[in-house]
């Protein structure tokens, strides 16, 4: 038995505070934006990207034009007298430009400083024979000469007031990611299966945490994007796959046997064929009928993709082996729709179908209920009355929901309850 103190250490679990670059102050305020371990460090992703091949330079802009500059801050001018304006101006080493503040500039006033290197994007305009920007996007790049900020693509981290007030910038965050990945870069766990990273060519999960902070490129941005995505859909189905393993070891069911004989014999009845997608599910479905544990499936699919004769026939093969089976649709427009249908598509097969909707008389609902009770109805198609407690299957098999995400929870148990 490996007890809690024997489990290997998970770097990950690293408390930021003993981070090079880091240390008690600044990790309180990290926390404070949920950072506390290595792993929250390294999950804390750039908001965007500064993409040096489309910065243009300032001598080369033009007016109405919406850009992306960098530069260095050489001056700096609130003005008091009249209305209140931020002015700063930026040079890149071929011409200058001013961006101006009408609202808050006081507040911008102590965001900027001489000296500091800025990204500002927006629109150009031209005044005075000068290039000028009025309100512009910005991010603060700090040391541009810094071996950090040579790369094609310079991530731009979240920077809330916290942030700003400890003076956690940008460039900090890459200079405290630069030493993490050095200390800690080749012992990142690996989380997926080395042969599914083979046979998809996903990138490591170190590998996909240092690109994410220190891109090569753009396309090295969709392969980490690609990893990512596939590990977080992984997981998910791993889950769902877990979750429906335990319920069908825990459940038991009534087997509903039908032959492929007969599963063709009902398609064939059909004014149309059906697409090798819909074949494969009813194969399926009815291999999940025959189990002896409760099937619990989601069919998805397009408007139009022929859900609906998928689960008419899944029906069809449950009311052949005695049972009674129910379709509940979150509308009444919609239940009709299906009623009208299934009619249309079963005409001649004497098969027993109503519609229990709300907008029945109670004379009529009493009649149908009496009817469902008795086993006299084998396909009931109806709406949130389905589940109502005068409602009583004698025999019920086999439940449709339509459109599932639209019921809560206990309204679709609530109908599984009276099967």
């Amino acid at each position: 038995m490996i007890t809690d103190s024997e489990q290997p250490f998970n770097p990950l679990d690293t408390d930021v505070t003993y981070l090079k670059g880091v240390g008690p102050a600044r990790a309180e305020v990290l926390a404070k934006v949920g950072i506390r371990i290595l792993e929250d460090l390294l999950e804390f992703r750039p908001r965007r990207y500064l993409d040096r091949t489309t910065v243009r330079p300032i001598a080369e802009l033009v007016p109405e034009e919406v850009v992306t500059v960098v530069g260095e801050i050489i001056h700096k001018d609130l003005i008091r007298i009249g209305r209140r304006r931020l002015i700063l101006r930026l040079s890149d080493g071929t011409d200058t430009l001013e961006a101006i503040w009408f609202n808050q500039p006081d507040l911008f006033a102590r965001i900027f400083a001489v000296g500091q290197t800025v990204a500002f994007s927006g629109k150009v305009t031209l005044y005075q024979r000068h290039f000028q920007m009025a309100h512009p996007d910005f991010d603060i790049l700090e040391e541009e000469k810094s071996p950090l900020s040579t790369g094609q693509l310079i991530p731009i981290y979240p920077s809330g007031q916290e942030l700003k007030k400890a003076r956690i910038t940008n460039y900090t965050f890459r200079r405290i990611f630069h030493q993490a990945f050095q200390r800690y870069r080749n012992k990142i766990p690996e989380t997926l299966p080395e042969y599914l990273r083979r046979r998809y060519r996903l990138l490591s999960r170190s590998e996909a945490y240092y690109q994410m902070h220190f891109p090569e490129s753009p396309e090295m941005l969709h392969q980490v994007e690609r990893r990512f995505k596939y590990e977080e859909l992984f997981y998910l189905q791993l889950l769902v796959a877990l979750r429906r393993r335990l319920y069908h070891t825990s459940a038991a069911g009534v087997p509903i046997h039908i032959s492929p004989e007969a599963l063709e014999e009902r398609i064939g009845r059909l004014p149309f064929p059906l697409t090798g997608a819909q074949r494969r599910v009813l194969e399926e479905i009815r291999a999940d009928l025959a189990g002896g544990q409760p099937m619990n499936r989601l069919v998805q699919g397009d408007v139009g993709s022929g859900k609906t004769v998928v689960a008419l026939l899944s029906m069809q093969m449950a009311i052949a082996g005695g049972y009674q089976t129910a379709l509940m649709a979150p509308t009444e427009i919609l239940a009709q729709q299906h009623y009208l249908n299934i009619r249309s598509l079963t005409e001649g097969q004497n098969l027993r179908i109503a519609l229990l909707i709300g907008s029945l008389s109670l004379r009529e609902k009493q009649s149908l209920h009496r009817r469902i009770a008795a086993g006299k109805v084998d396909l009931l198609i109806g709406t949130h009355a389905l589940i109502q407690e005068q409602v009583e299957f004698r025999n019920l098999g086999l439940v449709v929901i339509d459109e599932q995400h639209r019921f809560g929870v206990m309204q679709r148990a609530e109908l599984i309850r009276k099967g």
